[in-house]
């Protein structure tokens, strides 16, 4: 909490001495996870079908303007750009849980539109309003599990969570694969996944109200009967134990101590330069390995196997988050994904192009996993959902120029141009965490 606020810019809360980090974990912390990782399966799903966009629109023939498929690629992130802050706000004012679950109807309403969209024009149009939701949801869920699970194992399940939900990405792109030659009812296989991702989200978003509010946030109200028995273990007596007043920050950022606003600078920038990678790559292998003249069909097929590692990587690190320091964990992945982006960059022999790619794939996403496990623990409740939303949106502002100055990069200069471009960013990146960056709270309670 910050020292700094002055009482016209906080509230004074009980200080919970029993509380969230004291409490076991329950049958209700791992129903909340399940949900939680329907609703990023269904994300991610949403996310991915760009990859397969990109390769689908790449075949020869495609009656598009050179910036058409750079504009649809980037049309996600530049709805999440002003979505994140939003509903970030939302959370704040009306709850996590709430926010959590309107950002998946919004996601079933556009994923319907974008479906039944007439043309690229359209299509961009509403994939453009899916990222107000997809650009939220990752930070706010993140939000969301670190004020309701106890310290001990919250990296464990969060990450779990985590590898379930990357699911979603080889499960979009084979879906698309596998109906491809079919086309039921003569739509494409595209717009099926649109539409079964739109009926999935409006189901994760009813299931998202039946679960419990975020004790911090409802502490951060004033409601502490509320926040007592979300606390309170089944069947037992418990909950919150006063001993004293703390100060609660209000969420403006004109209200936020100097430490906190110069963190979230930090991470705005580490979130501007890390989407170059950890988006551009699977956005745009299915572009390179065009090409590099593989076929549509294979491509998909290499860009489906690809992202398996993401969730095996996520699952394997979930054993270890909670032991390992999350900062110097930043900077040994980014290491990691600069050498890994060169190699499949240079490579042409399938298996080496296949291993480096995995191996590309699941470093990126575990580096995200804890970059965002890393942002949620260091800001405290008032101002933790604007924060992570916040700086996430800068995130959607670099994933939405990654495709733009990218494929033109790709298609102008080679893949090794690219990867170069990739490596830079990745390297000031962590060159940022080692210097400015705090050690994190791996396994130790948050405010």
């Amino acid at each position: 909490m910050s020292a700094t606020a002055t009482p016209a810019d906080s509230v004074a809360i009980p200080r919970p001495v029993t509380g969230v980090d004291e409490l076991p974990l329950t049958r209700t912390h791992l129903i909340i996870a399940a949900v939680g990782a329907l609703g990023l399966f269904l994300d991610i799903a949403e996310l991915a079908l760009s990859n397969a966009l990109s390769a689908i629109f790449s075949v020869p023939g495609q009656a598009l303007q050179p910036y058409q498929l750079p504009l649809l690629l980037a049309s996600v992130f530049i709805g999440g750009t002003l979505g994140a802050p939003l509903l970030g706000r939302f959370a704040d004012h009306y709850g996590r849980r709430a926010a959590l679950a309107a950002a998946l109807a919004i996601l079933a309403v556009t994923s319907t539109l974008a479906a039944a969209s007439g043309g690229i024009g359209t299509l961009t149009l509403a994939r453009t309003l899916s990222g107000l939701a997809i650009g939220a949801w990752p930070p706010l869920f993140a939000a969301y599990m670190v004020e309701i699970l106890p310290a001990r194992g919250r990296g464990r399940l969060i990450f779990t969570s985590a590898a379930i939900g990357l699911l979603g990405a080889p499960a979009m792109v084979f879906l698309i694969r596998a109906l491809g030659p079919v086309q039921p009812l003569g739509l494409e296989a595209w717009r099926w996944a649109l539409i079964l991702g739109a009926g999935g989200s409006a189901l994760t978003a009813g299931l998202f109200l039946l679960l419990p509010e975020s004790p911090r946030w409802l502490l951060a109200g004033g409601r502490r009967e509320a926040a007592s028995q979300v606390l309170r273990p089944p069947g037992g007596k418990g909950g919150l134990a006063p001993a004293g007043e703390v100060r609660l920050e209000r969420t403006a950022w004109r209200s936020w101590s100097g430490e906190h606003k110069r963190r979230a600078l930090l991470i705005a920038a580490v979130y501007f330069l890390s989407p170059w990678a950890t988006v551009g790559f699977p956005l745009l292998n299915g572009a390179v390995l065009m090409k590099k003249g593989f076929s549509l069909s294979d491509s998909l097929l290499y860009s489906g196997v690809t992202q398996f590692g993401p969730a095996l990587g996520t699952f394997l690190a979930s054993f270890i988050v909670d032991r390992c320091e999350r900062r110097l964990t930043l900077v040994l992945l980014a290491g990691t994904m600069a050498l890994l982006g060169l190699v499949f960059a240079a490579a042409e022999a399938p298996a080496t192009l296949m291993a480096s790619g995995v191996a590309f794939s699941l470093t990126g996403v575990v580096f995200v996993c804890v970059l965002g496990l890393y942002v949620a623990e260091l800001f405290p409740v008032g101002p933790r959902a604007m924060a992570t939303t916040g700086t996430w949106a800068v995130s959607r502002v670099a994933s939405a120029l990654a495709p733009l100055a990218l494929l033109p990069l790709l298609r102008g200069y080679g893949a090794l141009a690219m990867f170069a471009v990739i490596a830079a960013a990745l390297l000031a990146c962590l060159v940022l965490l080692l210097a400015f960056g705090p050690r994190g709270l791996a396994g130790k309670p948050v405010d």
